[in-house]
């Protein structure tokens, strides 16, 4: 029998990839009027993308219901940056059901705070979507 057990993948090409409109960074405007405009330099997480991966890793738990029902896929899940570098607005974008999208979202408030994005020289809030595969491990 083989042990099931919780692998969490964020794809590098899909986490700040500006070709890819899943993880295009956005301006966001404190009035809630999204620009389309890509920032020059995206928010980045202290230690890299590297250090993020190991944060979620050692922080997510795969819910009991969706290990049960042996649930696995790729959950989205979408926040912004705010100018001083504080994860704000986490929403799920796809889920796959059995709490799996509550626990990103609950190691997604975990993070600390990251290095905010600039655009023209100036700091700004930036969106980011990012996602967040359960698979089995054999």
């Amino acid at each position: 029998m083989c042990k099931i057990c919780l692998i969490v993948t964020l794809f590098c090409s899909f986490l700040f990839a500006n070709l890819d409109a899943s993880a295009v960074a956005q301006t966001y405007k404190s009035d809630s009027t999204n620009s389309s405009t890509l920032v020059d330099h995206q928010p980045e997480y202290l230690g890299g993308d590297d250090s993020l991966y190991a944060f979620i890793g050692r922080n997510i738990k795969f819910p009991r219901k969706a290990r049960k029902q042996k649930l696995r896929g790729t959950v989205f899940v979408q926040f912004i940056i705010d100018k001083n570098g504080k994860v704000t607005q986490p929403k799920i974008i796809k889920d796959i059901g059995g709490g799996v999208g509550e626990e990103v979202l609950r190691v997604i408030n975990l993070l600390p705070n990251w290095i905010p994005a600039v655009q023209k020289g100036e700091v700004v809030a930036a969106r980011l979507k990012i996602p967040v595969e359960f698979k089995d491990e054999y």
